[in-house]
């Protein structure tokens, strides 16, 4: 990969220098819709050690990646993605914040029809002595639907975050406009697929964020039931992160050439 940083990615542990940083953050999106995203040396150390784990930052510019330059192929279609550190917010702020941000233009009830969410074990006091940030030991991924009134939990640890998942829901549910109950689907082993080590639970979320919104919603019809089962789809996590480091490679390359 030009510009990458070759053999020499354990140098780059804990090392905050700027990797990246691009605006725009996709040369398809207009101008107005231009985000800024910052990779720094340390999130490109996570991606290329295969037993690191992902920096929520990486899953944040993933994010960014599907919504901005995927989904927006799709103008018609109203789909949310809350970033990591959001996602954390969500689950431990008081009712009257989630209100504010369920309440807001950009969550309008009745045009939106799923929402992504990342989940992590974090808690308040994690925040606050980590600045903020998802300081947890592990990520899962919730889709809610607003469509049916779902929340389909993905965890790649046999339901380790679910009692978090569960708190996010009804938190979520408390704030919602109009009032509806969130019926809670805790995705099993056949259905969500399982990671064999300690380390990739992070890269999970990624790949399964993909896989429900490329092959499943993008593709469904207004009268298709799809199906939310992630059952028979394993994961090369190996090849899931050099596809991540090949994005950023790509963008950065992008911005380096175009200024």
């Amino acid at each position: 990969m030009s510009g990458s940083p070759g053999k020499n990615f354990e140098k780059w542990r804990g090392d905050s220098t700027l990797y990246f940083h691009c605006r725009p953050f996709l040369c398809v999106i207009k101008p107005s819709q231009a985000l800024t995203i910052s990779v720094t040396r340390n999130d490109i150390y996570t991606l290329a050690t295969p037993d690191a784990w992902l920096e929520d930052n990486v899953i944040h510019f993933w994010i960014e990646y599907l919504e901005h330059e995927e989904l927006s192929k799709f103008p018609k279609a109203n789909i949310r993605f809350v970033d990591p550190n959001v996602g954390s917010l969500l689950k431990n702020a008081s009712t009257d914040v989630l209100y504010d941000i369920f309440n807001s233009s950009d969550y309008h009830q009745d045009k939106v029809t799923h929402i992504f969410i990342p989940v992590n074990d974090d808690r308040v006091a994690d925040h606050e002595y980590a600045g903020g940030t998802a300081t947890g030991n592990h990520w899962s991924l919730l889709v809610v639907s607003l469509l049916d009134n779902v929340a389909f939990h993905y965890d790649s640890l046999r339901g380790l975050n679910q009692t978090d998942a569960q708190n996010m829901v009804a938190k979520i549910q408390e704030a919602l406009p109009a009032r509806r109950t969130l019926r809670f689907v805790p995705m099993g082993a056949d259905d969500a697929p399982q990671q064999r080590d300690g380390s990739n639970c992070g890269t999970f979320v990624c790949i399964v964020m993909k896989h429900l919104l490329l092959k499943r919603l993008l593709r469904a019809d207004a009268n298709q039931k799809v199906t939310m089962s992630m059952k028979g789809q394993d994961i090369d996590y190996e090849g899931a992160r050099k596809m991540i480091l090949a994005v950023i490679e790509e963008r950065r390359n992008y911005a380096i050439e175009n200024g």
